[in-house]
């Protein structure tokens, strides 16, 4: 007597996937190109797409009108026990229609991290699309600010390139992050990037503020990443040339604030310093004078 095929819940929904799920719930077939780039759907992600509707998390149009860059979010559901949700990247093609797959994500809804995919912005030029893998939450552990990481996604190849961490120019053409040690200024038209080393590469990597007309930047390093964060250095990088110089080392100091939390560039000459418990500082880049 031959024994009974008893299917889990995750596989018998993979097979009904399998059979029937109408677009866009269900992935489409691929184009060629996408089935180089998309990675397959696991059974867990495959029972939250057969458990919930998809919403339409950002969708931003190109500017050539061309492409819509859509993030479709499948709500928490308990799978099996867990909470899950999922995310999916779909780059649709406006003439054609075919939507591959760029990128994905399980997320357990009652975990620790920073998590969720967001459409961030196209390039002027059409030529490339920006997003997140964090649209909430923050890393577990972590103590300082975070900047959600920046991916740069071009439509020819249908590829995908992280560029790390940190903020846009206040003209909205460049990203200047961190990434591997160093920090990196994008060009967010060209793709093109400019690399600097930190002059102390022994500190731990903070903040990264732009100056108000976009020539200049800090970044911000500390001997801890955690509060007290011990002795700090702001250093000053102007574009182009990207030429370096301290502008502030607390060693230096008599009296000096725990500065651990971040910076921002209020005025031409004036930089604001974030420090524990919300207190801050000015620092007159001038004459380097910093009041409470």
């Amino acid at each position: 007597m031959k024994r009974p095929v008893v299917l889990s819940v995750l596989a018998l929904t993979t097979l009904l996937l399998a059979a029937c799920y109408p677009p866009p719930y269900a992935p489409a077939t691929p184009s060629p190109i996408a089935l180089a780039t998309a990675a397959p759907t696991p059974a867990e992600a495959a029972a939250v797409v057969a458990a919930v509707r998809a919403e339409t998390q950002t969708e931003h149009l190109s500017p050539d009108g061309r492409w819509r860059a859509v993030v479709y979010t499948y709500p928490c559901v308990e799978i099996e026990g867990v909470r899950l949700a999922y995310d999916e990247l779909r780059l649709i093609s406006v003439d054609s229609g075919t939507d591959p797959l760029i990128a994905h994500q399980l997320q357990n809804c009652e975990g620790l991290g920073a998590s969720g995919l967001a459409g961030q912005f196209w390039s002027a030029n059409s030529r490339y699309f920006y997003y997140t893998d964090a649209r909430y939450g923050v890393p577990d552990g972590g103590c300082r600010p975070f900047t959600p990481p920046t991916f740069r996604l071009d439509p020819a190849m249908l590829a995908a390139q992280p560029l790390g961490s940190g903020p846009r120019s206040p003209d909205g053409t460049r990203l200047a992050a961190w990434q591997d040690g160093e920090l990196v200024v994008w060009d967010l038209e060209t793709g093109a990037a400019e690399h600097v080393s930190p002059l102390d590469s022994a500190n731990v990597q903070g903040a990264i503020a732009w100056s108000p007309d976009g020539q200049s930047l800090v970044y911000l390093q500390t001997e801890n990443p955690c509060p007290p964060s011990g002795r700090a250095i702001i250093t000053r990088i102007n574009l182009p040339g990207l030429e370096q110089s301290v502008v502030l080392d607390t060693a230096e100091l008599d009296q000096q604030p725990r500065f651990y939390l971040g910076l921002a560039w209020d005025a031409a000459d004036t930089l604001r310093l974030v420090a524990e418990e919300g207190a801050e500082w000015r620092l007159d880049l001038t004459t380097g004078a910093l009041t409470k």
